[in-house]
């Protein structure tokens, strides 16, 4: 692994414990391998106008899938 793919991994697996956006049409994007709709494994309760999710990434050759990394993401505006 050269140098680059290693920041790169670094940067993909920081992104995903900081947070996507999620979106009610596409849920939430892999920040590794660009894969949507990643599966969701757990839904946390509305606080305020903010949603958090975690994920994982759909692709089986995805780094973060072979690793068991999830991914977060923020849902901003509750759906009326």
């Amino acid at each position: 692994m050269t140098q680059t793919q290693r920041n790169e991994l670094l940067r993909a697996v920081e992104v995903a414990r900081a947070g996507v956006e999620y979106s009610v049409q596409t849920g939430a994007t892999c920040p590794c391998c660009g894969q949507s709709y990643a599966r969701v494994v757990s839904t946390l309760p509305w606080e305020d106008n903010t949603r958090l999710r975690y994920h994982r990434c759909r692709n089986r050759d995805c780094v973060l899938t072979t690793m068991g990394i999830n991914i977060k993401s923020v849902q901003v505006d509750r759906d009326k």
